[in-house]
């Protein structure tokens, strides 16, 4: 039986550990994924960054004029889609009208942020000193 101190020094630390966990890592994405920029592009993340969910959000980062554009391309499908389909049977009469529900959520939405800032954060906002010198 081998005596504790040998054990102590052969166990693996937090650095081999998330050394280990990269490699697999970025073996896996290597062999798994079909060839394309986006690879190259997280690759190239992952090999900057330790943390896979750090490379993700670096490389997703890099890219956001090319999501904002395909998110709003897919809302704007969603919206010409909703003049070809209808809903069955209207609950209200604003209902029927195509848009109707994309008009109305983004009326919320601007009313929750008014409500927010204007109403709620006075309530609840503290002054700089108010937990003291940390």
């Amino acid at each position: 039986m081998k005596d504790s101190t040998s054990l102590l020094r052969n166990r693996p630390t937090c650095k081999t550990i998330r050394r280990d966990l990269k490699d697999r890592s970025l073996a896996f994405i290597d062999n798994r994924l079909p060839d394309a920029p986006a690879k190259k592009m997280l690759l190239d993340a992952m090999r900057e960054n330790p943390s896979l969910l750090g490379s993700i959000i670096q490389m997703l980062n890099g890219m956001t004029l090319g999501l904002l554009l395909l998110w709003f391309a897919v809302l704007a499908l969603l919206l010409i889609l909703n003049i070809f389909i209808h809903p069955h049977h209207p609950h209200f009469v604003l209902d029927a009208y195509w848009g109707f529900w994309a008009v109305f959520g983004l009326g919320v939405g601007v009313i929750m942020v008014y409500v927010m800032k204007r109403i709620i954060q006075p309530l609840i906002v503290r002054k700089e000193d108010y937990y003291g010198d940390i």
